[in-house]
């Protein structure tokens, strides 16, 4: 025989069955529900978030901002702090020959014939100087004093009164004695020829520039002679004939290059 099974009771256990499955179902659902309720309660916005997918992988976070050009741009050495200015450009200097030097690119040689005037007797040597001076007179240069050498020359160093009242004025303003340097023995007359290299009696070029051009000449018993001439020494080559003065004859500058 078969045992007994009645309907009520089969029906009975699948309503339990389906009781069950319909539990578990709302107890999933509610779990989603409560994941959805507390995702929207921390959007950032402060406002209800749209909901995640369930499940969905969570974002990476953002990357740092890339560096701006400006921050990556290498540090000017030149930038200067905040309050204080840029530091300027040395000026670019003029072109053309100012604060140009006489000597750096010629010289001047000049020459004089001495002639006596009197005839072929016998005469005194002539004590004779040779200087250069600026515009205001005062002297740049001597060149040199012929003088009879020993005291007694220099007792007789006035006749040359040009000279002598400039120098004497030179070393009261702080100038050193330059005689030692300059002078030399009286010498028959005739011609001489000096050259000039541009510097000062303290061995410095001097500007380029106008200068006067001195020469004097005395002896005993005879004619005093003197010439002054004006010259633009700009270092460009040149070549001038003076006027004469008594004895100081055939007198000529030339500047040429060095």
């Amino acid at each position: 025989m078969f045992p007994f099974t009645s309907t009520h009771s089969r029906s009975r256990r699948s309503l339990l069955r389906s009781s069950a499955l319909t539990a578990v179902v709302a107890a999933i659902a509610q779990a989603c529900g409560e994941g959805k309720t507390e995702q929207a309660a921390i959007s950032p916005s402060g406002g209800t978030a749209a909901p995640a997918s369930v499940g969905a992988a969570t974002a990476p976070p953002a990357a740092e901002p890339e560096a701006s050009a400006a921050s990556t741009a290498p540090v000017d050495s030149a930038v200067t702090a905040p309050g204080t200015s840029a530091p300027s450009e040395a000026p670019t200097p003029p072109a053309g020959p100012v604060g140009a030097t006489f000597g750096e690119r010629a010289e001047m040689v000049v020459s004089f014939n001495y002639v006596p005037s009197d005839g072929g007797r016998r005469i005194h040597n002539p004590y004779i100087a040779v200087w250069l001076s600026d515009a205001a007179g005062k002297p740049v240069r001597t060149l040199t004093v012929i003088i009879l050498q020993g005291k007694k020359g220099l007792k007789w160093l006035g006749d040359l009164k040009r000279w002598a009242t400039s120098d004497d004025a030179r070393q009261a303003a702080g100038g050193a004695d330059i005689m030692p340097v300059v002078s030399s023995p009286t010498r028959l007359p005739g011609v001489t020829e000096l050259v000039w290299d541009g510097k000062d009696d303290a061995g410095n070029l001097v500007p380029a520039g106008a200068y006067t051009l001195n020469i004097e000449a005395a002896r005993e018993k005879g004619p005093y002679d003197m010439i002054s001439q004006e010259l633009a020494f700009t270092g460009d080559p040149f070549e001038q004939q003076l006027d004469n003065s008594g004895d100081l004859q055939d007198v000529r500058v030339v500047v040429r290059a060095r």
